[in-house]
């Protein structure tokens, strides 16, 4: 049985270098301290019973090494590839969050190039943002506000609602505004010049935005940013 014990213990040993072959060798180990043991209680063979049960637990021990790394590298790349895919569903959903149902190319479609006067409402699957009210001349500013020569402040007051499924951040950073094509400069010099706000499902607010534009302009137009993900902009008319 000495023999056994380390000819058993020599084969898992070697085994035990092959990842996955070695898991399955293990019995040989086993059955070699088996056969060590019971060669040791009966007195035979005390040096190769020996030899094999030495050979054989370090064989168990090499392979449960082996099963500690490549069961941490497959549940790594299982973690990773689950995460990928999660990340990579998100951003489908999000960039073609308007084609997911046969309305909302409709509504895509229906909104690019449209110009929102006062009391116009856009909207698409997110967003309804209803254009209030303007103020072409507006002075209700802090006094010490420092206005660039030529210019004057305009306000423009909108309501928005979320009307989609989940939370939608809105901001007046979202918003430009054009006068005769030229981009414009915000204006924070007032109570409230800025706003922003995370609005859960079916919730709005009430905000207004402000620019400094050239006292002579013929057209002033706001845009705002609805959809980062396909450029979707709406546009309001100012003047």
């Amino acid at each position: 049985m000495g023999i056994a014990s380390l000819v058993l213990g020599i084969i898992s040993l070697i085994m035990s270098f092959i990842p996955v072959a070695g898991a399955f060798f293990v019995i040989f180990a086993i059955l070699s301290i088996i056969f060590g043991i019971i060669s040791l209680a009966k007195g035979m063979d005390r040096g190769k019973s020996l030899a094999g049960i030495i050979i054989s637990i370090l064989a168990i021990i090499i392979t449960i090494i082996y099963v500690f790394i490549i069961g941490g590298l497959l549940a790594g790349i299982s973690e990773s590839g689950l995460m990928d895919r999660a990340e990579e569903a998100v951003r489908e959903i999000e960039n073609n969050s308007y084609y997911n149902n046969s309305s909302s190319t409709d509504v895509l479609n229906k909104n690019i190039n449209k110009k929102y006067y006062i009391g116009d409402k856009f909207e698409n699957d997110t967003l309804a943002i209803t254009f209030l009210s303007k103020d072409l001349n507006f002075t209700d500013y802090n006094k010490y506000a420092t206005i660039k020569d030529g210019y004057k402040i305009i306000r423009a007051d909108f309501e928005i609602e979320n009307v989609g499924n989940s939370n939608k951040y809105v901001s007046s950073s979202y918003f430009s505004c054009y006068a005769d094509g030229y981009d414009c400069d915000s204006f924070w010099s007032v109570e409230n010049g800025t706003f922003s706000s995370t609005l859960s499902s079916g919730k709005k607010i009430k905000a207004s935005v402000y620019f400094q534009v050239p006292v002579d302009s013929k057209s002033i137009s706001l845009e705002y940013e609805t959809n980062s993900y396909n450029d979707e902009l709406a546009e309001f008319i100012l003047e």
